[in-house]
């Protein structure tokens, strides 16, 4: 393979578009800021295509301009793990289509470690290089040593497709796995639009607060996220949950009670500034769909070992056909579905295979088992 392409200007970002445009079989890669950075972002796009391997800069060109080409349900993309990258395309604005995921179908034929690393050894023998896989990948300009890693594997997920893909197709569990996938490129996408309100109320003590607290608690957290993105740190990393209860179990009658409840954080002058900032804006109302995300009803104790009952039920008879099939227990029914249809059984007759995460092959297969297993008392 030639070198890699830094596309970085309208010019390679036509050729990239234009190859793609003909590859039948292209393989992608994104990477986000490094660990402990914020706020996520795609950082750099790295696509395998007509025998080139381009690294693609989103803060030199707008990779939006490549979405009709992501966007294909005529012919796959190839990625190992697409859950992350289905995050980052999301915050960039751009739609997946077609996705044939490694990572997922490894998972369904019950491969005991489903990581690139640990593929490519046991499937091709090759040893894959994650020195650089924390590295802050926000940071300009591009060395040749990064430029090497990030091309270096860039087309093993297409050679993993071609070993591991037959074995799907002879076990039956092609569609099972472009279902699971599908359904994590949507929940990423979900998940973005989640995080497009702040998080506060997802903290387990801000049920009990009250409605001074909440206001106080919500200026706060927007405050300490400001600081966050300014420095591109994870705000937990500024400050952490447990201090952020600390501080806003109950509303400060000054400044100085502020300084005195943050310790020895009041000497970050800038994190000081916000919560003071934040002091002054607590008495802003918080937007009514927060509070009813906050406040959403807790159920019954009877309701809960109802959901329990059939959750056992569920995973009793998963492991069972598992073993019965030689294949992965999330093949017959990922964790994920199994928790849904335990809060909502009735959710399965109504939606049946478009239910999210069901998929027509396992409906097709186990429905009637399921339907049976979840209507029982």
């Amino acid at each position: 393979m030639s070198e890699p392409i830094l596309v970085a200007n309208e010019r390679t970002l036509a050729l990239l578009r234009d190859r793609l445009r003909n590859e039948p079989l292209a393989c992608f890669d994104a990477e986000g800021p490094g660990q402990g950075a914020f706020p996520d972002r795609l950082c750099l796009l790295v696509v395998a295509a007509a025998g080139h391997v381009h690294v693609v800069d989103p803060f030199e060109v707008d990779v939006r301009a490549l979405g009709d080409e992501f966007a294909r349900e005529d012919r796959p993309f190839i990625v190992h793990d697409v859950a992350y990258d289905a995050r980052l395309f999301a915050i960039a604005g751009l739609r997946l289509g077609l996705v044939h995921d490694t990572g997922v179908a490894a998972t369904m034929l019950g491969k005991p470690k489903t990581g690139l690393a640990s593929l490519a050894l046991e499937l091709l023998g090759v040893h894959v290089d994650k020195s650089l896989q924390a590295s802050a990948w926000a940071r300009r300009p591009l060395d040749a040593r990064a430029m090497r890693y990030l091309s270096a594997d860039a087309e093993l997920p297409r050679e993993l497709y071609r070993t591991i893909w037959p074995s799907l197709e002879a076990a039956d569990l092609v569609d099972e796995t472009l279902t699971e996938t599908r359904y994590r490129v949507e929940r990423a996408a979900e998940a973005i639009e989640e995080l497009r309100t702040p998080g506060w109320w997802k903290l387990p003590f801000a049920r009990g607060l009250r409605t001074s607290e909440r206001r106080w608690l919500r200026s706060a957290w927007i405050a300490r996220d400001r600081v966050a993105k300014h420095r591109d740190r994870a705000p937990a990393m500024l400050f952490t949950d447990d201090e952020l209860e600390k501080l806003t179990r109950s509303v400060p009658e000054s400044v100085e009670a502020i300084r005195a409840r943050i310790g020895r954080r009041a000497n970050d002058a800038s994190l000081l500034a916000a919560l003071v900032d934040a002091f002054a804006a607590r008495d802003a109302a918080v937007p009514e769909e927060e509070l009813a995300r906050l406040d959403a009803p807790i159920p019954s104790s009877a309701e809960r070992e109802r959901q329990k009952r059939v959750r056992k039920r569920l995973t009793g008879w998963r492991a069972e056909e598992a073993k019965a099939r030689g294949v992965s227990e999330t093949a017959i029914v990922p964790g994920h579905l199994a928790d849904r249809l335990s809060v909502d059984p009735a959710s399965l007759r109504a939606r049946g295979e478009t239910l999210s995460g069901m998929g027509r092959r396992r409906f097709e297969r186990y429905g009637d088992t399921l339907l049976r297993l979840l209507e029982e008392p």
